[in-house]
């Protein structure tokens, strides 16, 4: 693992000049209006995935194009589960043909947790597959236990990725972990075919005494895993990542000496020259730096106080980043919209900021990916309250079926089990009760220049 070290520097010329070259609305739907589905980016193109409500009894996918023109929405409901789901595309004959959904239940020891997975066609044309066990989490199942599992799409759209941390018995004398829902263990990753078999046997990135923001984002790589680690009580974490290729195997690794105190999870995303970029809060504010492969050397910036939103605790979270034109635009979630700041590799923000567009000013979360100098981003845009099923039904689910019958139950392992009888997923997608509210999802592409 590469460890870079932290410099400093200084300013540059001051410029808005930033637009949004997409902006396309997409009608309602259960998908369409969810909070808190996520996009993946998967080959030249983006799938939108979510899961219905609180329960996640049901994961909902379609794709969406660079144009922002969306295709048709799929469904698939979630076998019985204690843990998750999960879920991401992969590729079985094609990029993105094939929906993951992985899910956890106790294992014959009651204390372990076994995590499933079933496969199913993204077009929705076949049932789902019978679950098949991936692997077993010892200790995850214990009442209170943390379940640090995630799962993402590789930008090949040919490969999913599972990572989670598999507790372990620190050494006695250890420091106890630092940070919000602080892991010790082993973190581990296992690539997933389309069909939802891996590709290899799973691989141990690190262990760790303390650990906190598990997940996958925008690399270099196919697939890239990052997370703040926390070595001993008194220092701050650093961010370390792991790049991964399709097969499973890992191709670079970085740990990144934040220097701050209690940060959040950070957001990164690759840069033209090889690098990466990161931005991050703090109680001092919100930062911003720049890794350079060439030198090693990681340049960290505050570019605004903590101050300037009123407090530490009212700082707007950044929930997105990318480069654009030789500067970062950094999104942030404000109280009715999300802004855009233009910001510079040595932190200096060009004045004003680009407001993403709402008819209310009351929005879901965003979710947003770095491509080709743009970010894309999407998100639920509410007008009001239903009026009736045309704000949200899904066209192609049929809402007659009972969803139980769609997949079968929990404990085929990969070796053995009858092939699934459940009539083909979207056709049992089970009734969905028009949503609570009205309006649709927006999607845009922001370009700077």
């Amino acid at each position: 693992m590469v460890a870079a070290s932290s410099s400093a520097c200084q300013s540059e010329t001051p410029s808005v000049d930033c637009q949004l070259e997409e902006n396309s609305a997409i009608a309602a739907s259960p998908l369409m209006l969810s909070p808190t589905a996520r996009v993946d980016r998967v080959a030249q193109w983006f799938v939108l995935l979510g899961a219905d409500g609180t329960s996640a009894t049901m994961i909902r996918w379609a794709t969406i194009e660079l144009n922002g023109q969306a295709g048709p929405e799929h469904a698939v409901p979630v076998p019985a589960f204690t843990a998750g789901p999960w879920f991401a595309v992969a590729g079985d004959k094609t990029a993105g043909d094939s929906v993951l959904v992985a899910f956890g239940k106790p294992a014959a020891t009651a204390a372990d947790l076994d995590i499933f997975v079933i496969a199913v066609p993204s077009d929705g044309s076949a049932a789902a597959s019978a679950p098949s066990l991936l692997t077993t989490i010892a200790g995850a199942a214990k009442a209170g236990a943390a379940v640090n599992v995630v799962m993402a799409s590789s930008v090949t759209g040919m490969r999913a990725a599972l990572a989670w941390i598999a507790p372990t018995t620190l050494p006695a004398g250890t420091p106890p972990p630092r940070g919000p829902a602080a892991g010790a263990g082993v973190i581990k990753t296992l690539v997933l075919a389309g069909s939802g078999m891996p590709v290899a046997a799973p691989l141990p990135i690190e262990t760790v005494t303390g650990s906190t923001c598990l997940g996958f984002a925008p690399g270099r790589a196919d697939l890239t895993i990052g997370y703040l680690r926390y070595e001993t009580p008194t220092t701050p974490p650093d961010w370390s990542m792991t790049e991964l290729g399709d097969n499973g195997a890992s191709e670079f690794s970085l740990a990144i000496p934040l220097a701050t105190e209690a940060p959040s999870c950070p957001h990164l995303a690759p840069t033209m020259a090889g690098g990466y970029v990161l931005a991050w809060q703090d109680i001092s504010g919100s930062r911003i730096g720049v890794y350079d492969i060439v030198t090693n050397h990681f340049y960290p910036r505050l570019f605004v106080t903590a101050v300037e939103f009123g407090g530490a605790d009212v700082q707007p979270p950044v929930m997105g980043l990318g480069e654009v034109s030789r500067d970062f635009a950094v999104l942030f979630a404000r109280a009715r919209s999300t802004e855009v700041w233009r910001i510079g590799a040595l932190g200096t923000r060009r004045p004003g900021a680009l407001s993403l567009p709402s008819v209310l000013g009351d929005i879901g979360q965003v979710s947003a990916i770095p491509l080709g100098g743009a970010v894309y981003a999407t998100y639920a845009d509410y007008s009001g309250t239903s009026t009736g099923p045309e704000a949200g039904a899904a066209a192609d689910v049929d809402a007659a079926s009972n969803a139980d019958a769609a997949a079968p139950d929990a404990g085929t392992t990969a070796d053995g089990g009858a092939p699934s009888d459940a009539a083909p997923a979207d056709r049992n997608a089970g009734p969905e009760a028009p949503p609570a509210r009205a309006g649709q999802r927006l999607f845009v592409k922001i370009s700077c220049f």
